[in-house]
């Protein structure tokens, strides 16, 4: 009788034995799973931190061509408002006839038009650069994500290693 229960007795441990290994096991993939989420989180911040480094520099050169841009246009605008009178002046005293001062009018509002390209340009600019300011905006708020789940991953990480 003594034998029975002795093999009786020894199933109770290893059956906690089992029950045990089976959880360190379950543990062991979950581990295993979350260093796995990690990784393409890390990657994926990697990633976005590029992106935004990369919009940072795209932002920077914007918004040092549309400070260049805003200078040559003040300087255009006074420069057209100067020649705009100037030349009306000597239109009208050199104008032959109506249509000889039709034609030298338009011909200066066509220069005029060249030189409103450049405001063009700076408006078009200025536009890109808000647009890549939201873009930029979007990125962030994406890292900011990917390092809470880091952060999430991590703790969840440790909770699984401590149990």
């Amino acid at each position: 009788m003594r034998g029975g229960l002795a093999r009786v007795g020894n199933q109770k441990p290893r059956a906690r034995e089992n029950t045990l290994a089976g959880q360190v096991k379950a543990l062991n993939a979950r581990l295993t799973k979350l260093e796995g989420e990690r990784e393409f989180v890390q990657g994926q911040l990697g990633n976005t931190q590029r992106k935004s480094q990369a919009l940072q520099l795209d932002i920077k050169e914007l918004s040092a061509k549309i400070d260049y841009q805003k200078i040559q246009v003040g300087r255009l605008i006074v420069s057209l408002d100067r020649e705009r009178s100037n030349r009306y002046v000597k239109l009208m005293a050199r104008a032959e006839n109506a249509f000889d001062l039709a034609v030298k009018t338009r011909d200066l509002d066509t220069i005029q038009g060249v030189n409103l390209e450049v405001i063009a340009e700076l408006k078009d600019n200025v536009a890109r650069l808000s647009a890549k300011n939201l873009e930029y905006v979007g990125v962030i708020a994406k890292l900011n994500e990917y390092q809470r789940k880091l952060e999430v991953n991590a703790w969840t990480s440790r909770g699984t290693a401590c149990n």
